[in-house]
Formats: C-alpha cells, structure tokens, sequence
C-alpha cells in the first residue's frame, strides 16, 4: 500500500507541473473544455464500464498542426483525452487512458479564432500508459512547452531544420511522446506527416 501511494503521489505531481505549464493558448480555452468535460464524464460508465475507484480528469495534448508541411490555412489541433489513477492502488505505476473524445481548432496567427469538434459521443479507455519519474533534464524540456508551441503557431512553411526553434520544438515534442505512448498512437494516425518530421525515436 505504502507503495501504491508513493507512485500516486508521483503522479498527481506529474499532473501538477503540467497544469503549471499550461500554455497561454490552453489557458484561453480550458473553459470552453470544462465545460464539454462535465458533459462528457457523466458517460464514463457507458463504454466501456468504468472501473471502480479510479479519478478521472481530462488532459489537453500539446497543437498539432492540420497540414504538414504548413501553410498560412493550417490550423493547430489540441486533443481532450482522459486521464483515470487508481486511487486503490490496484495500479501502482500507470493510468487508464482513453481514446480523444474531442479537440479544440485554433486557426494559425488567430489565438482567439477556435472551435471545439467533438469526436466521440462517449467515453472510451484504450490501455494503460506507465508512468515514472521525469529526469531534470525532461523537465527542463518541458519547461520550454510554451516556447514550443508558439514557435509551432508560427509556421505557415516547411522551416530549416537548423533552426534554434525546429531543434527546440522536436525535442519538447518528442519527449512528449516518449512519456505518453497510449494516446500517441491515437493522434499519430491523423498526423502522419508531421510524426514522420519529427522523426522520435
């Protein structure tokens, strides 16, 4: 037990450097996903049934872009996911993860220009993604979350890949990545492009 919520101590702190991190554009619609979360949570036992004991709360993926290569009609796609820890300590050392019940569209150069797409009419768990302790330098990484993805927001064509922001930008996202493999696999078939440039390992 004394194990159980060590790692959930881990990782609620997990959770809360991300909520810190938020970027100012997940900040300017995190209403609008409440909101739509409420909705959605109360399907939670539909399919498939929700197991007993487990804290769900939705999180927000980092943009991915439309279009790649972009141009000046690409949009940036934030996709709600969600998130469910084991509060009997039945599952130590993971979450349950669902597949994206939605996304927020934001138009390149237009912050304030959004839209919400549903993309599930309930809730569906698609595995269990491990989890474990960030090293300094990957939280040093994420520290550069909103660097990242406001360089990302300014591409409206292919960039040098020697660029200072390209080799910061594939580097958050791939560490990204690496720690969220679950739900990665979900978002990687509608960018396919965009994974292929990024080239992670």
């Amino acid at each position: 037990m004394k194990l159980a919520f060590l790692s959930l101590f881990v990782l609620f702190s997990i959770h809360s450097i991300c909520e810190g991190m938020e970027s100012t554009a997940i900040k300017n619609f995190k209403p609008l996903l409440d909101a739509e979360w409420r909705k959605m949570e109360s399907k939670m036992e539909v399919q498939p049934k929700r197991p007993p004991g487990v804290f769900w709360d939705y999180v927000i993926s980092p943009p991915f872009p439309s279009i790649w290569p972009p141009d000046k009609n690409s949009c940036l796609y934030y996709y709600a996911y969600a998130a469910g820890h084991d509060l009997r300590g039945g599952l130590a050392d993971g979450v349950h993860v669902t597949a994206p019940w939605g996304r927020v569209e934001v138009e390149i150069g237009r912050r304030t220009s959004l839209e919400f797409k549903p993309l599930a009419s309930r809730i569906k768990t698609i595995g269990i993604q491990g989890v474990r302790l960030i090293s300094k330098d990957e939280l040093a990484i994420y520290e550069g979350k909103e660097s990242a993805e406001t360089y990302l927001g300014t591409l409206t064509t292919l960039p040098d890949e020697n660029e200072k922001g390209v080799i910061e930008l594939k580097k958050y996202y791939c560490t990204w990545c690496n720690h969220n493999g679950v739900i990665v696999e979900e978002i990687r078939q509608h960018h396919k492009q965009f994974f292929r440039w990024l080239g992670c390992e």
